[in-house]
């Protein structure tokens, strides 16, 4: 049974007994809920605005954050644009590219956390997405990677040290996109 509201595919789950939202304009899962009403409830919460705020880059273009509590969803990565939202965490959603090494961002789905108050934990948010860990999935990727190099081994202590921040900035939504349905088939 697949649905359709605002946008966003909502997909019941036989094996998980859950119902999964998924944006087709956009790979990977978004969220698992228990019901529909949840999923519903869930997809309205992103798509109300409840505050924004503005930056403009010195180059005559003024991007508009969405404030908000956490990562909206799985996709999001932290944009390291320096430290000029004065408290705020920069996130955005990376566009699809026509390469694999280009990283275009998608500037109608930027958001914001509101980090006033962490100011130590907002730097080192940004410091780790500068060496390329901006979410909780490529934190626990880079728990897993071999320091044989000193990027490598700067990447792995930043997972350490900032995994249970991700975990509460992207309790919300996150699921990881390494989820999968289970094989038909045994393996031998």
């Amino acid at each position: 049974m697949k649905e359709r509201y605002k946008g966003y595919d909502i997909e019941y789950i036989d094996y998980r007994g859950e119902y999964r939202i998924t944006d087709p304009l956009a790979p990977g899962t978004i969220a698992y809920v228990d019901s529909v009403e949840e999923a519903k409830q869930g997809i309205d919460e992103q798509l109300t605005v409840k505050e924004e705020i503005y930056h403009d880059n010195g180059y005559g273009t003024t991007y508009r954050f969405t404030v908000v509590t956490g990562f909206p969803d799985s996709r999001y990565v932290i944009w390291n644009i320096g430290d000029c939202l004065d408290g705020y965490l920069p996130l955005c959603r990376i566009a699809p590219s026509e390469y694999d090494w280009q990283r275009n961002v998608d500037v109608d789905t930027l958001a914001a956390i509101d980090m006033r108050t962490q100011p130590e934990l907002r730097q080192a948010l940004l410091k780790a997405a500068g060496v390329g860990v901006n979410n909780l999935y490529e934190a626990e990727k880079c728990l897993n990677i071999e320091p044989d190099s000193l990027l490598a081994k700067e990447q792995r202590d930043y997972a350490i040290k900032l995994l249970p921040a991700f975990e509460m900035l992207s309790e919300k939504f996150y699921t990881p996109e390494y989820e999968s349905e289970p094989d038909d088939e045994p393996e031998i």
